[in-house]
């Protein structure tokens, strides 16, 4: 026979969760599958059995109890995982900060290989990031620049305007 499994505590609230995620629609398969599992657990299934039902291995099963058993709700997460660290750490910041500000002299707007050229980063980098992003250099979206201070105050008032125009007294219509 082999060993006995570490018993586990489930909460209301951890149960109505996972519940929760195994109806979902639109959460991750990996979460709604690690859910499963230790819903199944609960429910007394042996690992053999639960493993076979839901198409995986018996070692996938003892993983995720384990997890869950540690962590709780937090060890069916995905662990953090090893690799190549992040190239771009903090220019994607930088690179939105400058595009608020003038463009370089001679120059009417920003372009990827000046961004490039005034941040010390590569075109390639650049462009990644506006790619992400959704920024499209040529093109420029806005319906209003002001230099005006008040600029603000004075367009909700005319917005207002707009929303609740006043009305007009009986006498003031001709027809």
């Amino acid at each position: 026979m082999g060993r006995r499994a570490r018993q586990l505590s489930l909460s209301e609230a951890d149960r109505a969760e996972l519940e929760r995620i195994v109806r979902s629609r639109t959460e991750p398969h990996q979460r709604v599958e690690r859910a499963r599992i230790i819903l199944g657990c609960f429910a007394g299934e042996a690992q053999n059995v639960l493993a076979k039902r839901l198409g995986t291995r018996p070692n996938t099963i003892s993983k995720w109890r384990g997890r869950f058993a540690q962590f709780g709700m937090k060890g069916l997460e995905d662990a953090p995982r090893s690799g190549k660290p992040k190239k771009h750490v903090g220019l994607r910041e930088k690179v939105l900060k400058t595009l608020e500000t003038p463009a370089p002299k001679g120059q009417a707007a920003w372009d990827g290989l000046s961004l490039a050229e005034t941040l010390g980063a590569k075109k390639s980098s650049i462009y990644a990031i506006l790619r992400t992003d959704g920024v499209q250099l040529q093109r420029k979206r806005s319906w209003c620049v002001s230099t005006d201070a008040n600029f603000a105050a004075k367009a909700a008032d005319i917005i207002g305007l707009y929303l609740q125009p006043p009305r007009a007294s009986a006498g003031s219509f001709r027809g």
